[in-house]
């Protein structure tokens, strides 16, 4: 019930719309702040063991840009919820606020890694950092949508403001500049043409030996390729040769010099 009157409060102040379904459910609120798109509401989280459902605050922004990739950024236990979307590649950035637990993953690593300055992993790692608090920045089919749930119930409507606040920050970060959406398209299209290239080269090389024949290995390991058996011409040779005086008489040559000798004898 306190947090329902401090949600109403900052809704009335911020004129946001509220909304209690019942007694015992949580509030929700939802509207514009700034130019930003943003909603709060209870999520539920099922454990680990499958055995009960964690209940978090959550706030959604969209940010006012859009990617050119699919891909994201989350820690704690949005962590396995990221892998669930199976993107191909994972980043992992050089930067000292960067921990192990978190993951950026995408379809093309190189665009991400362009993507996540200094500033905007620092700004990223610092929301990360609130206690007890899981954070998702995902950018699928044109959307971005920055997220945080947090274990605090933020029943003060100060409290609340604040926290809006700084996911705020961290939106207008992490929304593309003027003219980098173009350039992060470009190195999309790169990254796929090198894609393209090296699997037609797979296709024609057979692998990264360079070079493959017929049949890729031997028993013995070695590569090997099926040749047929020599063929022996020199039969065929002599029997040529010997078939050449009788194609010549047969044209009608002329008779030798014994043959003459014969024909006057007689």
């Amino acid at each position: 019930m306190k947090q329902k009157r401090a949600w109403s409060i900052f809704a009335e102040k911020r004129k946001l719309r509220y909304n209690s379904q019942s007694l015992m459910s949580g509030a929700e609120l939802n509207g514009v702040i700034g130019d930003h798109t943003v909603g709060v509401f209870t999520s539920e989280h099922v454990s680990a063991d499958a055995r009960g459902v964690r209940k978090l605050t959550a706030i959604e922004v969209n940010l006012n840009s859009s990617m050119p990739i699919d891909g994201g950024i989350a820690s704690g236990g949005m962590v396995p919820i990221l892998k669930k979307l199976r993107f191909k590649q994972e980043l992992l950035p050089k930067h000292e606020a960067w921990k192990k637990s978190y993951i950026a993953s995408s379809n093309h690593k190189q665009v991400l890694d362009s993507y996540l300055n200094d500033a905007r992993i620092k700004a990223i790692c610092e929301l990360m950092e609130i206690p007890n608090s899981w954070v998702i920045l995902i950018f699928k089919d044109g959307v971005m949508l920055l997220r945080i749930d947090v274990a605090d119930p933020l029943h003060d409507a100060k409290r609340l403001d604040q926290r809006i606040k700084d996911i705020l920050a961290v939106a207008k970060i992490c929304e593309l500049e003027p003219g980098e959406a173009k350039r992060l398209k470009s190195l999309e299209v790169k990254a796929v043409a090198q894609g393209v290239e090296l699997e037609v080269d797979e296709d024609i090389i057979g692998g990264p030996t360079g070079f493959t024949l017929e049949d890729d290995e031997s028993d013995d390991g070695a590569a090997s390729v099926e040749v047929a058996d020599p063929v022996d011409v020199s039969e065929d040779v002599d029997a040529q040769k010997a078939d050449e005086p009788k194609k010549k008489n047969a044209k009608g040559a002329k008779p030798s010099a014994s043959s003459k000798s014969n024909n006057k004898k007689k």
